[in-house]
């Protein structure tokens, strides 16, 4: 992430083909990002996007946008593929007051549908913000005015997602069991009070009529 908070991203995926699909496979990904080069087992292969219709993109209630990656030949069932994505967009909105999300409606990486996956995710960030992701943590560290931290999933998940703000952290334990709840430490614009005008009167003067 810029410090403007637009997001470059490699995506690294393997894909194991279970039923005949022919040449082609679909993936979804956010219409806030661009994929800009598709690499199949280290070499590039073609990928087409392809734009909804408004019926359909009304009954999907999604932001995606969906895409094909076309292999040279036919993809083989039983096997296992790895794809690379490279991918750039501003999914990252900035409500006001440093409180950030991330698009709520669309995927930031190239994904197919909800199918459970395991995550290793290294995100690259400015260090004035706190990042909130799943997977437990396996690297943070600083790199001048940025941050580094990796996080990796131990068990299949059906979504990777993330936020970034200026977050209270509190963490509670039982057991076993670690909890971390994070929280803005200011509201955004749209939430703020909004002042109000007070209009006073000064009482009437012994001269002056009720």
């Amino acid at each position: 992430l810029s410090d403007e908070l637009h997001l470059s991203a490699v995506t690294r995926v393997k894909a194991k083909i279970t039923a005949p699909i022919g040449r082609a496979i679909g993936f979804e990904l956010s219409r806030r990002m661009t994929v800009s080069e598709v690499l199949m087992d280290g070499k590039p292969v073609e990928w087409f996007a392809h734009s909804d219709s408004l019926r359909a993109h009304l009954l999907r209630s999604s932001d995606n946008e969906l895409f094909l990656v076309v292999a040279p030949g036919e993809f083989e069932v039983g096997r296992t593929y790895e794809l690379e994505f490279r991918h750039d967009g501003d999914v990252i909105l900035n409500a006001g007051r440093n409180v950030y999300f991330v698009g709520s409606r669309g995927n930031w990486y190239p994904n197919r549908g909800a199918d459970f996956a395991v995550y290793d995710v290294t995100f690259r960030y400015p260090k004035s913000l706190d990042l909130v992701a799943n997977g437990d943590l396996v690297e943070d560290k600083e790199d001048g005015d940025h941050r580094i931290t990796r996080r990796k999933t131990t068990v299949p998940i059906r979504i990777a997602g993330f936020n970034l703000g200026d977050y209270e952290k509190m963490v509670e334990k039982r057991g076993a069991l670690t909890v971390e709840a994070y929280a803005n430490r200011r509201i955004e614009n749209a939430l703020t009070p909004k002042a109000k005008e007070l209009i006073i009167v000064a009482p009437p003067g012994r001269n002056q009529p009720r």
